[in-house]
């Protein structure tokens, strides 16, 4: 299990599944991807009987439409869970829009891919529709609060010298079961040149790696 986190502006991040349907042997695209790859079902995995693959991956997009991170957050078998995320970092969207998003990937041996792109959880609840959200610990549900082992601050950018006297940046990211930073994606910057230099820096943060009964988590 993951636990998601917001540096500066804390906040619950935007987690859910809006379904696309599909007819058999009909890949289902998520309507954001301008350019989208197939996860390849391992051929192991049939070796071993297993026919069908699920899971769920959290993708950061840079402004430039191309993924920065992905990351499992849920899976059936961790060997298509690798698949998954070998493919997710080959998509790609219009560029212009960065931040973070979910998407649910089922595969089954037919070669019906049926794909759900992220939608703000809450905004689904308000328009009274369901929402597959993956397990997220909140602080509360671990054992104690992550510590942070290593957390610089991002340094005032050259390029902003004499333009700019602060600003704000908010970025959505997830800690791993080691207490890595994955996936960071900037939510909001009152100015551009300190986004770039907050994910930066936000890839060096090392936190305690989080647990639950005693288990990462």
């Amino acid at each position: 299990m993951k636990m998601f986190h917001r540096f500066i502006s804390c906040a619950g991040l935007f987690l859910g599944a809006a379904s696309i349907t599909a007819t058999p042997a009909v890949q289902s695209i998520p309507a954001d991807l301008i350019e989208y790859v197939a996860p390849e079902f391992p051929s192991m995995l049939r070796e071993d009987g297993i026919f069908k693959g699920s899971a769920l991956i959290a993708v950061s997009w840079g402004a430039d439409g191309r993924p920065v991170d992905a990351i499992i957050l849920e899976n059936n078998e961790p060997r298509f869970g690798g698949a998954v995320t070998e493919a997710a970092m080959q998509w790609r969207r219009a560029a212009g829009r960065a931040g973070l998003e979910v998407y649910e990937i089922d595969t089954t041996l037919s070669g019906i891919v049926i794909s759900y792109a992220g939608k703000n959880a809450a905004a689904m609840v308000a328009e009274g529709k369901a929402a597959r959200l993956p397990r997220v610990l909140t602080r509360d549900e671990l054992d104690a609060p992550p510590q942070a082992l290593q957390q610089p601050m991002p340094e005032f950018p050259v390029a902003a010298q004499g333009r700019w006297e602060e600003a704000r940046v908010t970025v959505d990211f997830i800690v791993d079961e080691n207490g890595r930073v994955r996936a960071p994606a900037v939510q909001s910057a009152t100015a551009e040149e300190f986004a770039e230099a907050t994910l930066d820096t936000l890839r060096e943060w090392q936190f305690e790696a989080p647990r639950r009964h005693g288990r990462p988590a």
